[in-house]
């Protein structure tokens, strides 16, 4: 992460900075994944909750359930008052969405779901960047109930899973990449 970042407390410049953060990751977020995000630059929950609701309100973000998603009013935000935003909190915030969500600025597509076997279910899950398979993921349970559960749990937030995956296998190793994060600036 950069060195000093600006603190951010007025509102306006949080929904300045959540209009920026989703145009340029291009892809829906959770209500926490956001949370997670901004608190790694030191924006208060409900400073964050008050300008999503503002967004929200003013059509700049749709909320579904916990997801938000910009829309083009919100684009247009972005493109009008993205240069507001200093640009080392714009590196802080965007290196802390890559690190915090390694596919969202890529991944093409997730599918979760489960089959009936003879001797089970089989929970596959895989997520493509375009033509290209990211992870594919076959595991077999005993019953339904266990699939349903998994294939929903996953459903819910595919990108957190693929996350906490890679995390697993990573952790005591050294393949990690630094993210180039001006590409996004």
């Amino acid at each position: 992460m950069p060195g000093f970042v600006p603190k951010m407390s007025d509102r306006d410049d949080v929904k300045k900075s959540i209009c920026f953060l989703l145009h340029k990751i291009d892809t829906p977020m959770t209500t926490g994944d956001l949370n997670v995000i901004f608190q790694s630059v030191e924006v208060d929950y409900f400073l964050l909750s008050d300008a999503l609701s503002d967004l929200a309100e003013a059509k700049s973000v749709l909320m579904s359930g916990n997801r938000v998603s910009i829309t083009d009013k919100g684009r247009q935000v972005c493109e009008t008052f993205g240069n507001d935003i200093p640009l080392t909190f714009k590196k802080a915030l965007l290196a802390a969405a890559i690190e915090y969500l390694p596919t969202a600025v890529s991944v093409g597509g997730c599918e979760c779901r489960y089959e009936k076997r003879d001797s089970g279910y089989e929970v596959i899950f895989g997520i493509r960047d375009r033509e290209l398979t990211v992870l594919m993921l076959s595991l077999h349970v005993s019953d339904e109930e266990q699939a349903k559960a998994i294939t929903d749990n996953i459903n819910s937030d595919p990108v957190g899973m693929y996350k906490r995956i890679t995390d697993v296998l990573c952790t005591h190793t050294d393949v990690r990449n630094e993210a180039n994060i001006d590409k996004y600036l």
